[in-house]
């Protein structure tokens, strides 16, 4: 299957663009280029970049209004342009998703795929077209520039025009990139014209995000929720969410603030490995088995982290409901965890600060971003997202053979375990083509959660079992840990007792036959 060449006009066309807005936005861009060479210091050929990336910002508004910058910048990097290279299409794509919300350029695939000064280019007229955007932030094409002056610490635009107020406002709240970027401070004020009255106070984001979902009518089809759209593009699309996801969090695990950040990078790890098994089919073997494996390492690393955390929160929780006197003979083990999670963590750190890590996110951000010449374009959703997702059912119930729900405490932690490794496959697999099967996809998702979160606190309870056997703590400190390892056992023969119903809930005749509808629609 080839991918159809298309000029930028076409593309706005096929996705339903506000043209006057797209328009009056780009020349405004294009008037704050020219007129501020000095200030940004970028080369002539870069100025039909931020033309393209202003027409384009708003691609993605009828298919998801409320991220529209992040679904349009999938559509650009889906589409090839005749008006653009591949590496200018990527920062393009960049402009697309920076436009609106705050700009962590590291959380961007898209920008991780570029080179060092095209990264700084895309930055800066960003930063440009951040501020054009909020020029018409009001969406009524009536403010202009009607001045736009240079001095040594400020730039200042005067503006014109009914809505300028309003959309002056705007442009100062979208400048924080401006801010990070240019050295000139910029300053926007309006020049009252007799007869024009302003339309009141500056609205906030979220009127915004309103603002813009009242203007769709009726929302497009997502291109990629499409069963005949090639498992390619949705594979790349998905890896970028993904990706995403994942660099977002480095920041919050550096800080260490929040136990949550650990548990959503291994969460995004994991799901970045599942879709990278399921594109096997399509996808280049030897890069899909080096950036697995480089997944698996970082899985491993923060699981290290995370299961401390975990565990760390459940003996607090029992604690607390200790007598005061009691909680002193919880230290050891308390004592034991924070020092591991200390020791795990800085080999998580080392992790994230090395050389092979940086390479990896260079290259695997180009591998989700750039054009699909190794892949094979040919194989649609609908060829391959049944049988992936019925083999990876399979999977699942092949479990019944190492497990019996019904043989309680018998059962072996290990089997248990896989199962819900099995499970968590599956559910992955699920939520990568949840857009193609539909809204009904929850109802065969939510039973797995539930199964996974049964078998992950079962697998919790043998962890800490195995942990304080082979603990070495003083005799007066084994009473209360003993004592605790009683309590979590009690916890272990309910979730035990419950697990029939939950087993019984994915793997009974009601829940194959959903499974069944949702792939005939495939």
């Amino acid at each position: 299957m080839t991918v159809e060449t298309l000029s930028v006009e076409a593309l706005l066309e096929q996705h339903a663009v506000d043209r006057e807005h797209a328009r009056h936005v780009a020349d405004l861009a294009l008037l704050l280029f020219d007129e501020l060479t000095e200030v940004h210091n970028l080369p002539p050929e870069t100025r039909p970049l931020l033309e393209m990336g202003a027409l384009l910002h708003n691609v993605g508004l009828t298919s998801d209004p409320a991220q529209h910058h992040t679904v349009g910048r999938d559509i650009v990097l889906n589409a090839d342009l005749k008006e653009l290279r591949p590496d200018e299409r990527n920062l393009v794509a960049c402009l697309v998703a920076f436009h609106r919300k705050k700009v962590h350029p590291n959380a961007e695939p898209a920008y991780l795929s570029l080179k060092k000064k095209e990264q700084a280019v895309a930055l800066r007229l960003a930063a440009l077209l951040r501020v054009a955007d909020g020029l018409d932030y009001s969406q009524s094409q009536t403010t202009q520039i009607h001045v736009c002056e240079i001095d040594r610490d400020q730039v200042l635009l005067r503006l014109t025009g009914r809505d300028s107020a309003e959309d002056g406002a705007r442009a100062g709240k979208q400048a924080d990139l401006w801010r990070r970027v240019f050295d000139p401070k910029l300053v926007v004020e309006q020049i009252p014209i007799a007869g024009e009255v302003g339309m009141g106070e500056t609205l906030s984001v979220e009127d915004t995000d309103q603002q813009l979902a009242d203007q769709v009518a009726e929302p497009q089809p997502t291109t990629p929720g499409n069963a005949t759209t090639p498992l390619a593009e949705v594979g790349q699309r998905i890896l970028r969410r993904n990706f995403r996801k994942l660099l977002s969090q480095e920041h919050n695990v550096r800080a260490d603030n929040d136990i949550e950040a650990v548990h959503q990078l291994r969460v995004a790890t994991r799901r970045l490995r599942a879709v990278l098994a399921s594109l096997d089919p399509v996808a280049p073997t030897k890069q899909v088995r080096t950036y697995r494996k480089e997944l698996r390492r970082l899985a491993r690393t923060s699981s290290a982290v995370r299961d401390c955390d975990v565990f760390l929160a459940e003996v607090d929780q029992y604690a607390a409901g200790l007598p005061e006197e009691q909680r002193p003979g919880l230290e050891p083990l308390t004592t034991a965890l924070q020092q591991d999670r200390a020791k795990a963590r800085e080999l998580l750190l080392k992790q994230l600060a090395s050389r092979r890590y940086a390479d990896f996110k260079r290259t695997f951000a180009r591998f989700t971003s750039a054009e699909r010449e190794d892949w094979n374009n040919t194989l649609r959703v609908r060829d391959l997202a049944g049988s992936t997702i019925w083999h990876s059912y399979e999977g699942l119930r092949a479990h019944e053979l190492t497990i019996d729900p019904q043989r309680g405490s018998n059962n072996p932690a290990e089997a248990l375990h896989q199962a819900r490794i099995a499970g968590k496959r599956l559910r992955y697999v699920l939520e990568m083509f949840a857009e193609t099967l539909g809204p009904d996809a929850d109802q065969v998702i939510d039973p797995l959660k539930e199964l996974q979160d049964h078998l992950g606190a079962l697998q919790d309870v043998a962890v800490a079992a195995a942990y304080i056997h082979a603990l070495a703590v003083p005799a007066d400190a084994r009473p209360i840990l003993e004592a605790y390892i009683t309590h979590r056992e009690r916890e272990r023969d309910q979730l035990l007792a419950d697990l029939p119903r939950i087993w019984g809930e994915v793997t009974g005749e009601g829940y194959r036959r959903m499974l069944l509808e949702l792939l005939v629609r495939l």
